[in-house]
């Protein structure tokens, strides 16, 4: 076995050939007065391909430990999200008191700094400049700059924004290559600006409470890392029918299947051998499948900016995230 309740299981097979034993008595020995038992006997051994769950607060913990951050990310899932890690080449800085143009940015004088140090405070700006190099080992791999910080940060590289990255929104990743090539730049210089807020403003205790000028902010992670797209996708798949099962209740059927299917996935996915992964989406994808009928809704997800302008942070800031600020 290769997770840790997999004996629950055992013990409702080793049920099931207990049953299957019983009814092959009965016909053996003609005793057509018990027809009643052995339909019965044959109805709950049918029912082991079933959503069969004894204890609904056992499996539910079985299947959220095996997608963790925190518990047995050694070996669950969620701990092959990302392979090889390498260092960033170098990392410097600088800090100011305003919001400046990337050309004057880059003209500033930056200081080399390291993952730990702290910075700020609040409402000024710490610019970083990030250089890396991508081992030729990772040819053919997805390649993603790994950086967790406080406050909210922008990625710049030739002069353009990319993206945002924001710790508390979970936004910690910008992708360097899908798939590392030889034609691909291997060594990259990014800046990274970071503005001393957190997402709701700089309030201590509470978002809306008065912002706290003697904050300090710090650089948690800046590496390279390979990320395992195949564990991506099943982990969403994972994820969504361990949300069904939680949110639907116990009241529902659908609820009881999601869980089951999530069960089986455990059982049939070995998160370090990548070759068990197809079955396992097969099985979640079978789930997805399964439709109530022609009227059953479809839904479609759009998603949004929301900009509070000036609720809780400066005005400039707020200004800042709506676009490029370069004159």
């Amino acid at each position: 076995s290769h997770w840790w309740s997999r004996a629950d299981q055992s013990r409702t097979a080793d049920t099931c050939a207990t049953r299957v034993l019983v009814i092959r008595t009965v016909l053996s020995r003609g005793k057509v007065g018990q027809a009643v038992v052995t339909r019965k006997c044959a109805e709950q051994m049918a029912m082991y391909h079933q959503p069969v769950l004894k204890n609904r607060r056992t499996l539910l913990e079985r299947v959220e430990k095996f997608i963790s951050d925190i518990y047995f990310t050694d070996c669950n899932l969620r701990g092959r999200l990302y392979g090889d890690t390498f260092p960033v080449e170098s990392l410097s800085s600088f800090l100011t008191p305003k919001r400046i143009p990337f050309s004057e940015a880059i003209k500033q004088n930056f200081q080399p700094c390291k993952v730990g140090d702290s910075f700020g405070p609040t409402w000024w700006t710490c610019w970083f400049k990030v250089s890396l190099t991508i081992p030729n080992a990772w040819m053919g791999k997805e390649v993603h700059l790994r950086w967790e910080s406080d406050g909210e940060g922008m990625v710049w590289r030739d002069g353009q924004q990319l993206q945002g990255l924001t710790k508390e929104g979970e936004k910690t990743i910008y992708i360097l290559s899908e798939s590392l090539t030889d034609e691909a730049p291997h060594s990259v210089t990014l800046y990274v600006e970071v503005a001393c807020n957190g997402l709701f403003g700089a309030g201590q205790g509470s978002m809306i409470a008065p912002p706290d000028p003697d904050r300090k902010y710090s650089v948690q992670r800046a590496e390279l890392a390979v990320f395992n797209r195949d564990v991506s996708a099943l982990l969403t798949d994972f994820e969504m029918l361990v949300d069904i099962a939680k949110l639907l209740g116990e009241s529902e059927q659908r609820g009881y299947q999601a869980l089951y299917t999530a069960n089986e996935i455990v059982n049939l996915c070995d998160p370090t051998d990548p070759g068990t992964f197809p079955a396992a989406r097969k099985l979640a994808q079978r789930f997805f499948s399964q439709r109530n009928g022609q009227s059953q809704h479809t839904a479609h997800a759009m998603g949004h900016c929301h900009i509070d302008s000036g609720l809780t942070h400066l005005l400039l800031f707020t200004a800042s995230s709506l676009g490029p600020h370069e004159p």
